[in-house]
Order: C-alpha cells, then structure tokens, then sequence
C-alpha cells in the first residue's frame, strides 16, 4: 500500500470515529433531556392542577366597581367647564342624571355658573381629575359617594389657582341603570 492510501484510510477511520463518539454523547444527552423534559411537564401538570383559586366576585363587588367607575368619568365632566364653551359639560351629562338632577342642573345650576361667569366677561375655565373614590352607604337602589379631587380653575388676570375638594355623590338605581341624583362639593382646602 502507499502512503497516500494509508493516510487517507486513517483520517477515515478518526473521522468515522469522532462521528461515533459525537453520535453516541447526543443520543446520551438526548435521552437525559427527554427525560428531564418528562419530569418538568410533570411538575407543569402538577402546577397547573395547583392553580391558586382567584376568589369568585360578588355581585355587590361588581357593582361598586362599575358604580364608581361612572362616578369617576361624571365627576370629572361635572367639575370642568369653561364659560366660553357655553357650559356644554352640563348638557353632555344629562343623560347620567335622574330627573330631579337635571332640573337642578338646568334651572338652577347651569343660570347660577353663567351669572357668575358670563360669557360675555372674562375668561374663566375649571379642570378637575379625581382621586381617592370611597362607597360611603351602599345599599340595592342607593348609593352615596365621596370622591377627592384635584381642580384646576383659570380666571382672566388671576392666573391658575391648584386647590383640592371633595365632592359626595348620591345615586339611585332607576330601571336597573345608576344615575347622579345629587353632587355637593365641599369647601375647598
């Protein structure tokens, strides 16, 4: 045989052998994972099975969330408005409010804003963002409120004035929907 060909056949024989070995540390490895793999989607199954149990939500619950949800986005529209905007937050409202809200708003405190801030004078605008929301009386067909809340108000030559108020709402289920019966702002701090 020459050289050449004695050569060639031990490179072949190394390579055939490093491909044995490599084969053989894979199949190794992959049955160690597999099996790890099996023991791990067991304890995933257990997991799974061991799931904390997420406590049922009461219908009272549920209600105060969506009660103060809608006490939320009213007291915010209520508590801002401008004078040159004709007071349209009012209006918006309406339909959030029972009947004697609604009179009171158009008869009384809508006339009230607008000789206090005519639209014709000078420029006045409020802002408000709500903050801490606490059910004081929850009962089936009423509920009283308090809200806190951040309010911006802008006077033509005074500037911007930060103040915090309170606010109690009191609502009434009316045909299964809740509506703003009353809004009393407290004094501000």
């Amino acid at each position: 045989m020459s050289n050449r060909l004695k050569i060639s056949l031990i490179v072949a024989a190394g390579i055939a052998a490093i491909i044995i070995i490599i084969l053989f540390f894979f199949s190794e490895n992959q049955s160690e994972l597999t099996e790890k793999d099996q023991s791990n989607n067991q304890g995933a199954a257990k997991i799974e099975n061991e799931a904390p149990v997420i406590p049922a939500v009461s219908e009272k619950e549920k209600q105060a969330f969506s009660v103060k949800a809608l006490a939320v986005a009213f007291v915010e529209r209520f508590g801002s408005f401008s004078n040159q905007a004709d007071y349209l937050n009012f209006k918006e409202l309406l339909t959030t409010m029972t009947a004697t809200m609604t009179n009171w708003v158009q008869k009384t405190y809508i006339p009230k804003l607008k000789k206090e801030h005519p639209a014709d004078g000078f420029f006045y605008s409020i802002s408000t963002k709500t903050g801490a929301v606490e059910i004081i009386e929850q009962k089936e067909d009423s509920m009283k409120i308090k809200m806190s809340a951040i309010r911006k108000e802008t006077q033509e030559g005074k500037g911007e004035q930060e103040f915090l108020q309170d606010i109690i709402l009191d609502l009434k289920k009316i045909n299964n929907n809740w509506l703003i019966d009353g809004a009393y702002w407290g004094a501000k701090k």
